[in-house]
């Protein structure tokens, strides 16, 4: 049994009710053996260390608040009694936003498994919520089972079908691996054990989300803080750090000297430099027009316009920008370029 104490009277802080769950009385309530449409986002806290599991009391307060949180009751005058479905290791409910929930302990008591539907041209409503709901899994698990070692996934969409009872065996992807990829504006992510196949598109992995450095499996932490000591050591993370001080040095047109000492190798592919410094295809080919037997000409002018006329823009013209750009075409030079632009 445990005890969760939820405030009923919030003119008097003083007050408080205490619920007991008691699990016996929804042992006889079985498990849904489907869900009602399309799967659309798939979320799992797993247990790393194979001798390590979510305890019991992780699991009742979990329900508690989940239930009286998130499911609507049934009755203006018993709101205890809630529009959910409870079975032994998990909890079912549906919103006045049109989403449906699923949280369920599976593996043997070492994942928490989050499975959300919703209506269609509802879809913001779902990410907004499953940002509350795993913001709310991880403070429990904090609060009930600090000790535990344990890794965020996201479940491939394609493998979206209840139930699940080994969430492990499927096509997984690492939040930590996708903070990195944030952080370094990677537009895929690989799965977590690979296996040498592509990746998925993030926006493909995580669509609808209104902000893509700030998603809702974060839960609100900073993609910073996620990403481990492991990556920090590596280049990718030397990445995040030097695009970072590469971001801060801003170009200007006085520049263009120095940036084409960077980049004279570069001449025969202006057109393309061009294109990944988002130029218009009509601005790239006025330029091609004025000088088309002179590349470096070309490709001197690509890079003044781009200096020119993106003053106004969100981002000014920076290093980061350039190096990115130039990725895209030689990254051996970009490399070189960002390791020399940080020091």
């Amino acid at each position: 049994i445990h005890s969760n104490l939820q405030r009923n009277h919030p003119e008097n802080s003083s007050v408080e009710e205490k619920l007991l769950f008691i699990p016996a009385l929804v042992r006889n309530v079985q498990r849904p053996h489907e869900i009602s449409g399309t799967i659309q986002f798939g979320w799992c806290l797993q247990c790393s260390n194979p001798h390590q599991f979510f305890l019991p009391r992780f699991l009742h307060a979990l329900h508690l608040h989940l239930a009286y949180e998130y499911a609507l009751p049934k009755t203006a005058d018993n709101p205890h009694n809630r529009r959910c479905t409870i079975w032994t290791n998990g909890i079912l409910w549906s919103d006045d936003d049109g989403v449906q929930t699923l949280v369920e302990i599976v593996d043997n008591s070492q994942c928490v498994l989050l499975l959300m539907s919703c209506l269609e041209g509802l879809e913001c409503n779902m990410v907004k919520l499953r940002m509350e709901v795993i913001t709310d899994i991880l403070f429990h698990q904090k609060d009930t089972c600090p000790i535990l070692q344990l890794q965020e996934f996201i479940i491939d969409p394609s493998q979206l079908e209840y139930p699940i009872d080994k969430p492990s065996s499927l096509t997984l992807y690492n939040i930590e691996h996708l903070a990195l990829c944030v952080l370094l504006k990677k537009p895929v992510i690989t799965s977590y054990k690979n296996e040498g196949k592509l990746g998925i598109k993030v926006s493909d992995l995580l669509p609808f989300e209104p902000n893509n450095s700030a998603l809702s499996v974060f839960a609100g932490r900073n993609p910073e803080t996620l990403v481990p000591d492991a990556y920090r050591r590596s280049r990718g993370q030397r990445r995040v750090q030097e695009n970072g001080i590469l971001a801060q040095h801003a170009l200007v047109p006085d520049d263009l000297p120095d940036i084409m000492k960077d980049i004279e190798d570069l001449k025969a592919d202006y057109e393309q430099l061009g294109t990944y410094l988002r130029l218009r295809d009509s601005d790239i080919e006025a330029i091609k027009m004025e000088n088309p037997h002179n590349v470096w000409i070309c490709l001197k002018n690509v890079i003044r316009m781009w200096l020119n006329r993106n003053t106004t823009a969100t981002e000014l013209p920076n290093r980061r920008l350039l190096v990115e750009a130039i990725e895209r075409i030689n990254p051996r030079l970009a490399i070189t370029l960002g390791e020399k632009y940080a020091a």
